[in-house]
């Protein structure tokens, strides 16, 4: 398949044979008639036919998942290359069909179609992502969740992540895991997403020019060429986008580069890399205060507009992955990842300078014997991750550099060892033991010693343990069930271990949790319904709470202990699904998350807030969409999204209120001979709803000022795009 595990049980027919694929994905076709071609299906894929010119060759097939992602489709999660039916957790699949409900410029609206994940945007400079809650305190980023490409980190040493130089259009599918999963990704406490690059379509050489235009300014060009071998599989893609913004002081400008490729020096090996290098100059309009957000949301704050501010960067990422097959039950992947970064960051209380750079190693080896009647998997590895970066703070005149006050340079080092084993028992039967031991250090050098104080010194973390356990039990190859408990280890990320002046917080502490969760999914009602519903409790201890405490600065307080007891469920129900009829797709779904999620013991500033709502989450959220496609190449998708109010200070007096959005898309797609075409348009907030998914939680007002919540999202907004595709051996 197009992500790199072997397919059991594909059927492979040419005219006068037939076979199936073993648990390798291999097969041997053995026909007395003469072989032109052949046909691959899989339930959950693409069927695909290939010419046949040589009966001798050795073929490296990758399939597609099909537009409807049933439960037989096979997914990476915990290491484990299981149907996503027999998967012993919460797991999402996002297909590149799902992906292609938007336009390519936010994960956004894909992203919270997921019950469980809020992703927050406001405009193109940041994103905060939250699984179950797990990263809301975020001021700028993602944090507490782990982030991969093709099996390679992207999260950095210090344990944070930023995905805005990522080209949506380069991703094929994503896996999201909800909950801890410590027993194969280390310091993952909220989840971990899995991005898989696209791959090319099996032995095609193609070049396809797309461009996108749309409301506020938003231009968008790139350029992808793919091609696939029996021995190679490579995309490569240039772009440029460009974005004037909804709010004043919000445009955007970036130019992106990315390659991925896959060869296969013989059938016992495996290599990956990618590249990803951007450029972004994206300014920042900063949050409104009430008023303002009622009133006039497209102004910018007057302090970040009169300092300029602004996030100007620099930023290449590589990565190199070898998979080697000793033997059908022995397997080795091992990765090895850098990262380079260059900030120029004008912001309202200073100007910072930073590079930062980093390498990293993660390795598996798995061994699966077969134990009597029970089937076995052992996996033993590790990941160490190891950053540094300097930064230089100045007053910010105006959007130029001041008076330095900060000169520091800081080591990041990050490391977990995994352990896990799954047993299948017969019945359909499924046991899962793991665990991790994780470590985190900061080691920071102070070169100023303003005022005479040096800041130089060292936090670490004590390393921590975390197990996994989890069984699930298939019934009749249609539904399962499954329950889990699992413990996580979360240290904070730099800036949350940061004094204002300059020095290090020695008393936070890092997050730990522990979660409690069952749960089902299926096809049900002849394979048109699927189901996917999960009951949890996540405890967390030491919590990161922001607190501003000065004008557009933030400290990190630990909360003591918060509860998260939440319900998912998503549904989708394929009303049609028949190539040859003129309604060829149509699939109607629901997503829902109910969260109870509360502050269980916490005290700041003698204040006890225990039994509060736990700020920045919403008790309800509902996306309800259709997708439908005809025969003849048109395709429609459309979205409604709602959010519940909730709280955004600590107190819970002040909420943030409820909205909806409607989203839609409609398109039409052909292939003629060697050309292809895609013709779109869409609007997103169909019914112009006026919302903030931005919100700086705890936000303090100051010499009299009202405190500075929103970030106002974009109002109705339109686009429209092309993109043609040349197929060169077609």
């Amino acid at each position: 398949m197009q992500s790199g595990e072997a397919l059991n049980g594909a059927t492979v027919k040419s005219e006068k044979a037939m076979t199936l694929t073993n648990s390798q994905g291999e097969f041997e076709l053995i026909s007395r008639a003469d072989i032109d071609s052949i046909t691959i299906n899989h339930t959950g894929y693409k069927t695909q036919k290939i010419k046949v010119t040589n009966t001798n060759r050795y073929l490296n097939i990758q399939l597609a998942i099909s537009p409807v992602p049933l439960s037989e489709v096979i997914v990476r999660s915990y290491g484990s290359d299981r149907k996503l039916l027999e998967t012993s957790g919460s797991v999402a699949l996002i297909t590149k069909n799902e992906l292609n409900r938007n336009n390519d410029v936010s994960l956004q609206s894909t992203l919270n179609s997921i019950p469980g994940i809020q992703m927050d945007q406001s405009h193109s400079e940041d994103a905060r992502i939250s699984i179950r809650g797990v990263g809301i305190g975020s001021t700028f980023g993602i944090r507490n969740l782990k982030v991969y490409i093709n099996d390679i980190p992207l999260t950095e040493a210090n344990g944070f992540t930023r995905i805005e130089g990522l080209d949506i259009s380069t991703l094929g599918r994503v896996e999201i895991i909800k909950g801890p999963a410590s027993s194969i990704y280390g310091a993952a406490l909220g989840g971990v997403l899995l991005f898989q690059s696209e791959k090319a379509p099996y032995d095609q050489t193609s070049i396809e020019q797309s461009a996108l235009a749309g409301s506020y300014g938003l231009f968008r060009t790139s350029t992808t060429v793919k091609t696939s071998t029996d021995n190679s599989n490579i995309v490569a893609t240039y772009g440029y986008q460009t974005l004037d913004g909804y709010r004043q002081w919000s445009s955007d400008k970036r130019n992106f580069l990315s390659a991925y490729g896959q060869f296969f020096p013989s059938n016992k090996q495996t290599v990956t890399f990618f590249v990803n290098h951007s450029e972004q100059k994206t300014h920042i309009p900063g949050a409104l205060d009430s008023l303002e957000f009622a009133t006039d949301p497209q102004k910018a704050d007057s302090t970040t507009l009169s300092k300029k501010a602004g996030r100007y960067e620099n930023w290449t990422r590589a990565g190199l992955s070898h998979t080697y097959r000793f033997r059908d039950n022995l397997v080795n992947i091992t990765s090895a990842n850098l990262s380079f970064f260059t900030l120029d960051h004008p912001l309202a209380f200073a100007y910072i300078r930073g590079t930062y750079q980093s390498y990293g190693g993660r390795t598996r080896l798995i061994y699966s014997p077969k134990l009597g009647a029970v089937k076995s998997k052992f996996t033993i590895g590790g990941e160490y991750l190891n950053g540094f970066y300097v930064n230089k703070y100045y007053n910010n005149d105006k959007g130029t550099e001041g008076i330095i006050t900060q000169d520091q340079e800081t080591t990041a080092i990050q490391y977990s060892y995994f352990v896990q084993a799954e047993f299948e028992f017969p019945k359909a039967t499924i046991l899962t033991l793991g665990a991790s031991y994780n470590s985190q250090e900061y080691q920071l050098k102070d070169y100023l010693k303003l005022n005479g104080i040096d800041f130089t010194g060292n936090k670490k973390f004590d390393p921590k343990i975390s197990p996994r356990i989890a069984l699930i039990k298939t019934i009749k190859k249609k539904y399962s069930f499954y329950a889990t408990v699992s413990s996580a280890f979360a240290p904070p990320v730099d800036y949350e271990i940061s004094l204002p002046t300059g020095g290090i917080n020695k008393n936070i502490q890092a997050v730990t949790g522990i979660n409690y969760e069952i749960g089902s999914r299926g096809d049900i009602v002849k394979n048109k319904l699927h189901y996917d519903m999960a009951v949890y409790n996540l405890q967390l201890s030491n919590e990161l709470i922001p607190q501003t405490v000065a004008p557009y600065q933030t400290i990190y307080s630990n909360a003591g202990k918060t509860n998260h007891n939440g319900l998912e469920l998503s549904l989708s129900y394929l009303l049609a699904n028949d190539d040859t009829k003129i309604i060829s797709l149509l699939k109607p779904y629901l997503a829902y998350s109910y969260n109870d999620f509360t502050f269980k013991k916490y005290t700041l500033d003698d204040v006890d807030y225990s039994g509060k709502k736990l700020t920045g989450i919403p008790p309800h959220v509902i996306n309800i969409g259709i997708d439908a496609q005809s025969k003849n190449g048109f395709y429609l998708n459309v979205s409604y999204y709602y959010q519940d109010k909730f709280p955004m200070v600590d107190d819970n007096s002040k909420y943030n209120e409820d909205y909806a959005v409607v989203n839609s898309k409609l398109g039409f797609r052909k292939t003629i001979k060697h050309f292809g075409f895609d013709i779109y348009g869409g609007i997103n907030n169909a019914m112009d709803a006026r919302y903030a998914s931005y919100i700086d939680l705890n936000a303090a007002s100051y010499n009299g000022t009202s405190p500075k919540f929103y970030n106002p999202s974009p109002a109705r907004n339109f686009y429209a795009g092309l993109s043609l595709k040349l197929n060169l051996n077609k």
